[in-house]
C-alpha cells in the first residue's frame, strides 16, 4: 500500500471516486473511511456506496463550521439516512438530553464487550411497503438514534447474538395519536386505528417471512 495525504478527512467528491476507481480496478471490493460532518454537508460521500455505518462522537469539535449543536447534530445524521444503508444500531450511549429519570450518558459504550453494530433482522423494506399498501405513511429509517432506542434495540440484538438465536428483531418507531398534537405545530399525528393496523400489518409481514423460510 502507499500513504496519499489529501489535506481532509474526507477527500473531495472527485477525488475520492477517482480513489475508488483505482482501488475497484485493483480488485478492492471494500474499504473503511472516516466520513467528517463537514464532508457529509458538503456532499462529499455523493454517489458513494455504503453499506454500514458507525457512530463515534458528537462533541463541540466543529461549532465553528456548523454555528450551533443541533446543526452539527443534523449534518451527522445525514450517514445514517444514506441510501442502501442496512438499518443499524450502534454500541453507545450519547444522549443530546436527559430521559425521563434525568440520565444523559454521553460516549458511554452500550457493552464495552460488544461490536460495534448490529443490524435489524426484519424485513423492514417489505413491511413499510406492506404498512403502505394499507394507505398509512411508513418510511425506512436506518438509525434508532443515539439513546434509549438505539439501546434497547442494541441490547435485544446482543442477546439473541450472544444466545445464538435466530430472531427477528428491529425497532418500529409510531407517531403521535392525533389528539396530542392539536397544540403542537408542525408534528405529525396518526390515529389509533390507523397506528394499530400498521403495527399488525409488521407482524403479520414478518410471520409471512418465517412461514415462507
Amino acid at each position: 500500500g502507499d500513504l496519499r495525504p489529501t489535506g481532509l478527512t474526507t477527500p473531495e467528491a472527485l477525488d475520492m471516486q477517482r480513489q475508488f476507481r483505482q482501488w475497484a480496478d485493483a480488485g478492492v471490493r471494500s474499504c473503511s473511511m472516516e466520513a467528517s460532518s463537514i464532508g457529509l454537508e458538503e456532499g462529499r460521500l455523493d454517489g458513494s456506496a455504503i453499506r454500514v455505518a458507525v457512530f463515534s462522537n458528537f462533541t463541540q469539535d466543529h461549532l465553528d463550521w456548523h454555528g450551533d449543536m443541533e446543526r452539527y447534530w443534523q449534518a451527522k445524521l445525514r450517514l445514517f439516512d444514506w441510501p442502501g444503508l442496512q438499518a443499524a444500531v450502534i454500541n453507545l450511549d450519547d444522549a443530546r438530553m436527559a430521559d425521563n429519570a434525568g440520565k444523559c450518558p454521553k460516549d458511554i459504550p452500550i457493552d464495552p464487550e460488544g461490536p460495534a453494530a448490529y443490524f435489524s433482522t426484519l424485513p423492514v423494506r417489505e413491511i413499510a411497503e406492506a404498512i403502505a399498501e394499507k394507505g398509512i405513511p411508513a418510511r425506512i429509517s436506518n438509525s434508532a438514534g443515539t439513546y434509549v432506542c438505539n439501546h434497547l434495540m442494541y441490547s435485544v440484538l446482543h442477546f439473541f447474538a450472544k444466545e445464538g438465536r435466530e430472531v427477528p428483531c428491529g425497532f418500529i418507531h409510531v407517531p403521535y395519536l392525533s389528539e396530542q398534537v392539536k397544540d403542537k405545530e408542525g408534528v405529525y399525528g396518526m390515529a389509533l386505528a390507523e397506528m394499530s393496523e400498521a403495527v399488525k400489518t409488521a407482524v403479520l409481514t414478518v410471520a409471512k417471512k418465517i412461514i415462507k423460510n
